[in-house]
């Protein structure tokens, strides 16, 4: 997809850009309103790829240990006190993961996105994450930056500057009927809380194949 086919598209369907808005609310609001939006990455040579965003987290700025902004402000964690929207890119062992800040500046919460289905350009991110199974090309949070060549470039870069090459389209509505919450995946501390969001039954998301987590 070309970008004026991308533009004709955003007309056609039921898909508006984000807003500052948008991410200055809650953590929990947020990573279940980004629920059923698309994550798309415009690359170099104009071609668009990414997909649906399935499965969230939120962080949130006060009380939750398992958050990065719990370290305070330093050189690593200083994205997460910038103005809801920005980027916070943060590594994942061998990956990188990607947060977006949420709420008011200086108040330190963010969404962390953990799974797309694959849509757009799915042939050059099966490329990029060297792999040719579907379920397994963004079903997960660094698997996912992977295939969207999402790296620490993008740290601190706000969403929606019109030059940015990544962009969230939000849809209008969503029915809850098909949202499911629980606790965190691979989080020791807050691990008693419920801020994973997700699609029910949806196969991409990251722990589909788990009946603990269906």
């Amino acid at each position: 997809m070309g970008k004026e086919e991308f533009e004709r598209n955003l007309k056609r369907n039921n898909f508006t850009l984000a807003e500052r808005s948008f991410f200055a609310r809650n953590p929990r609001v947020v990573a279940k309103a980004l629920l059923g939006a698309k994550l798309l990455r415009t690359l170099k040579d104009g071609t668009i790829i990414g997909g649906v965003i399935v499965e969230t987290e939120a962080y949130l700025a006060k009380g939750d240990l398992a958050a990065h902004s719990q370290r305070g402000r330093t050189a690593a964690t200083r994205a997460l006190f910038q103005q809801a929207g920005t980027i916070y890119i943060h590594s994942m062992r061998a990956y990188f993961g990607m947060d977006i800040v949420t709420e008011e500046p200086e108040k330190p919460s963010s969404v962390l996105i953990r799974a797309l289905e694959p849509l757009e350009g799915i042939e050059e991110m099966k490329q990029l994450r060297n792999t040719e199974d579907l379920y397994s090309l963004t079903n997960g949070p660094g698997k996912l930056c992977q295939a969207l060549c999402i790296d620490k470039d993008f740290y601190g870069v706000d969403l929606l500057d019109p030059l940015v090459p990544l962009k969230i389209l939000p849809i209008s509505s969503l029915s809850k009927l098909s949202m499911a919450s629980s606790k965190r995946i691979g989080v020791n501390k807050s691990a008693h809380r419920n801020l994973r969001f997700f699609l029910k039954h949806n196969p991409f998301t990251s722990y589909f194949n788990s009946r603990k987590y269906r």
